[in-house]
């Protein structure tokens, strides 16, 4: 428990935004019913950005200074349950696709993946790889993945027609599909992704293909437990990789 004091305030209308470990703690209910007034939290959790950078914060309602005291502005904390939502990226299909022949590969969640060409019609040759993305809540508490983005490898091509939840930005894939769907804890959501690739005799080589949890949330405005969003960290769970090799 703790108390503050704002003194000398100016007539005015203003909110109180209280800086809070958000990894470790959640807010309590807002105005819970059968609550004294005096006791009851007046807070909510809500992104800002005070210090130049975007973070969480417990914020009043606006409150209006007159000529009177405004006391018990109370923000609840309790421990809060864990937040933890995974991505995993698997190499699920290739099809392999010349002037003659036309091979398909089918995998079983797998990260890596080799392909042999014909050197003959190398030139002549297409590779679409289909890539899966496993989101998971792997945590404690219900939450939601606003936004998942792909980092197309270099050399691979993106067609719109057989990627209908993804769209491209700035060299980026994006795929807001899961936005407003809670996931509880313990379920997962698979995401597939199409790329091609048009090959050439130097162009064989290993492909890396990443894929990063840009945007997580939940109600209570708990941080990832282990991972931040959009940071491209290797070590998170929050981000994959799949990697594609070819040779002839």
């Amino acid at each position: 428990s703790g108390y503050y004091s704002l003194e000398n305030v100016s007539q005015g209308s203003y909110m109180v935004a209280f800086e809070y470990d958000t990894s470790q703690y959640q807010l309590t209910a807002y105005m819970q019913n059968a609550v004294e007034d005096t006791k009851t939290s007046k807070v909510v959790a809500r992104k800002m950005n005070l210090t130049g950078e975007e973070r969480t914060y417990a914020v009043t309602d606006t409150i209006q200074i007159t000529n009177t005291n405004i006391p018990n502005m109370h923000m609840g904390l309790i421990v809060s349950e864990i937040f933890d939502m995974q991505l995993e990226k698997y190499i699920s299909r290739i099809v392999v696709s010349d002037p003659n022949n036309r091979i398909q590969y089918d995998y079983n969640q797998t990260s890596i993946a080799k392909i042999e060409l014909r050197a003959k019609t190398i030139n002549d040759t297409n590779v679409t790889v289909e890539y899966q993305i496993k989101v998971s809540n792997i945590g404690e508490m219900a939450g939601y993945v606003k936004e998942v983005v792909d980092y197309l490898p270099e050399g691979f091509s993106f067609n719109e027609t057989v990627n209908k939840d993804w769209t491209l930005k700035d060299g980026m894939l994006i795929n807001a599909s899961l936005t407003n769907e809670e996931l509880q804890p313990g379920e997962s959501r698979i995401l597939t992704l199409v790329l091609t690739k048009s090959m050439t005799a130097e162009e064989t080589g290993t492909y890396t293909n990443l894929a990063e949890l840009s945007e997580v949330y939940n109600v209570n405005g708990v941080a990832d437990i282990n991972s931040t969003p959009n940071n491209q960290q290797n070590g998170e769970n929050d981000m994959s990789k799949a990697e594609l090799i070819i040779s002839i």
